[in-house]
C-alpha cells in the first residue's frame, strides 16, 4: 500500500512539474532503486528488499512513458552496495565479517561511499533529457 502512495505521490509531482513544451527547461525526477543482475534470482531472506527495488524500476519507465512530451523525465539510479546502516545490517544478516563479498563485483570492487551517489543523481540531473527518460543508471557509469 505505501508503494502505490508513493507512485500517487510521484505522478502528482510529475503532473505538478510539468513544462510548457515551448519552453527550454527541463526536470528530472530520481529515483533510488537497486536492481543488481543478481536480484533478478533473488537475495536470500530479502525477498520483501527485492521487489520493491524491482516495482522503483517499473514505477520510473511508467512515469517515463505518462511524462512523454511534458518536458519531464524519470529516471532509475541503482547505487548498489553503498556504505550505509542498510550494508551493515546486511553483512550482519548473512553472518560476514566485512561488506567485501557484497561488493566483490562492483567496480573498484568496494562498496560506494555516498557521495559517489550523490554525485551520480547530480550528474543524471545535469544531463537528463530524453536520452535517459525511463533508464536505470548505475553509480559509476559513464553518462554523456
Amino acid at each position: 500500500m505505501a508503494l502505490a502512495g508513493q507512485a500517487e505521490l510521484l505522478q502528482l509531482l510529475a503532473q505538478r512539474t510539468a513544462i510548457d513544451s515551448q519552453d527550454d527547461r527541463s526536470a528530472t525526477l530520481v529515483a533510488l532503486g537497486i536492481v543488481e543482475d543478481h536480484t533478478e534470482e533473488g537475495l536470500f531472506h530479502l525477498a520483501g528488499y527485492t521487489t520493491v527495488k524491482h516495482a522503483v524500476l517499473g514505477l520510473v519507465r511508467g512515469l517515463a512513458a505518462d511524462l512523454t512530451g511534458t518536458g519531464v523525465f524519470a529516471v532509475a539510479v541503482s547505487p548498489e552496495a553503498t556504505r550505509t546502516a542498510m550494508l551493515d545490517a546486511t553483512v550482519a544478516l548473512y553472518g560476514l565479517d566485512s561488506s567485501d563479498p557484497l561488493a566483490a563485483n562492483l567496480p573498484g570492487g568496494r562498496p560506494y561511499e555516498p557521495e559517489e551517489v550523490a554525485a551520480t543523481v547530480a550528474r543524471v540531473c545535469e544531463v537528463g533529457g530524453p536520452e535517459l527518460n525511463g533508464a536505470e543508471v548505475r553509480v559509476g557509469q559513464h553518462l554523456p
